[in-house]
């Protein structure tokens, strides 16, 4: 499975939020809690198209036999395909002495990856008042351990050192082995301006470097400089105000040189965000054209293709537009990628993207005890107005561009040397 991207300071999946309230607690009684998991499984029933909620059910009953407290109990069965027999099933459990909380986890990751493995119950974890600063650093979970991605250009890591491609090893003194995504950022996150210590292994020797935790909300996730007479915009993730600070960032640029070049627009190191982003992103430099499908994979009433097009009002004013990417821009990057290269004719410069498309919508809010979680479902795959989908092999840019070193930008250099390149010349 292909390892998710995690930036410290937003989780890197590309997810369409639907939530749907639930008015009371799972963990009330257990007849309510049975009524709101019944609830929760013709949601998952409609989202899927199917006629009735067996199939849910069936992948609950999955779930429950395979709790590690149940090893060597007897296999429950669906008796019958309906709540009822969902319901005998449910309280046998409990009658085991199975903590109800985790099995309620349990039912729910199993009636959505009953269609499809890639689903997931996720709990919503609020992160305390006043633990909310981290060292600003990108990082994923590979086969290897968690290993750094890109540290964020003036961040606490980038300023104490800390490199793409470092090995995390401990904080603070503590080894990381065996810790999840989110236990790890948890670790890296505290009080402004305490004080963290990381230690790193590169090139198989460790080192230690001591920082400061920064705010995160004070971050931008859109930044912007001119450059050479280019206007340079980076966007480190996509969140529901993304177009607005994008149409910003293109306005202050014009207020430095009147007329620009052109405009870059980075997405490396992007792992998507927000569909609102996305499209609020690629609305500021086109005034028409469709910017993608979300291509349901399953068909019915409830559940249709749905097309979202380019408001009217390009900011950019039709100035050339040069986009970079690299193998860690992923999901809703690589939709606003490749919907800038259909509707603007954008050039696209960099290394293959990660080639994920996926569509998600969440059904939630759900109680489980002091925590609220949602049940992430993959619905269908985003496709550009060619119709052609990148889910699986990537984008191929237009121009590739080997990864470069600490000493240089070659990707950058590129998209610059395109923006200044006769209209009618190819850059060398």
């Amino acid at each position: 499975m292909r390892a998710l991207l995690f930036l410290f300071f937003v989780f890197g999946f590309f997810q369409i939020s639907a939530p749907s309230a639930f008015a009371e607690p799972l963990d009330s009684t257990s007849e309510r809690n049975l009524k709101r998991l019944n609830e929760v499984a013709e949601q998952v029933r409609l989202s899927y198209c199917e006629p009735d909620k067996r199939r849910a059910f069936e992948g609950a009953i999955k779930g429950i036999n395979a709790m590690p407290g149940r090893k060597d109990a007897a296999q429950l069965v669906l008796s019958t395909p309906d709540f009822d027999g969902f319901s005998k099933a449910y309280q046998e459990a409990l009658q085991a002495k199975i903590d109800r909380l985790e099995l309620d986890k349990v039912v729910l990751n199993g009636m959505a990856q009953a269609f499809d493995a890639s689903n997931e119950f996720v709990i919503q974890r609020e992160t305390p008042s006043g633990m909310r600063a981290g060292i600003l650093v990108q990082f994923k979970v590979d086969s290897s351990g968690p290993v750094i991605v890109h540290p964020i250009p003036d961040g606490p890591a980038a300023v104490a050192g800390l490199l793409a491609g470092d090995r995390l090893k401990a904080i603070d003194g503590k080894p990381l082995t065996g810790l999840s995504m989110e236990e790890i950022a948890n670790k890296l996150r505290g009080a402004s301006e305490s004080e963290v210590t990381v230690t790193i292994s590169r090139a198989g020797i460790e080192k230690t470097f001591s920082m400061q935790r920064s705010e995160t909300n004070s971050f931008s996730h859109v930044r912007y400089q001119v450059v050479d007479g280019i206007g340079v915009i980076t966007a480190l993730s996509f969140q529901w105000d993304t177009g607005t600070e994008v149409r910003d960032a293109i306005r202050a640029i014009r207020q430095d040189i009147r007329k620009p070049k052109g405009f870059i627009v980075d997405l490396r190191y992007n792992g998507g965000g927000l569909l609102d982003g996305v499209i609020g992103l690629v609305d500021q430099f086109a005034s028409r054209g469709l910017i993608v499908v979300d291509q349901p994979e399953i068909q019915c009433s409830t559940n249709l293709p749905r097309r979202i097009y380019a408001r009217p009002n390009d900011e950019s004013k039709g100035a050339p537009v040069v986009v970079l990417v690299n193998n860690e821009t992923a999901a809703g990057a690589e939709v606003a990628a490749v919907g800038l290269r259909e509707i603007r004719h954008a050039k696209i410069v960099g290394q293959p993207t990660s080639g994920v498309a996926h569509s998600f919508i969440a059904i939630g809010n759900i109680s489980m005890g002091s925590e609220l979680g949602f049940l992430r479902l993959r619905m269908g795959t985003y496709l550009p107005f060619s119709g052609k989908s990148f889910d699986g092999t990537g984008i191929i840019p237009d121009v590739l561009v080997e990864t470069g070193d600490w000493r240089g930008d070659a990707a950058m250099d590129q998209a610059i040397q395109l923006l200044n390149a006769p209209r009618n010349q190819k850059p060398r």
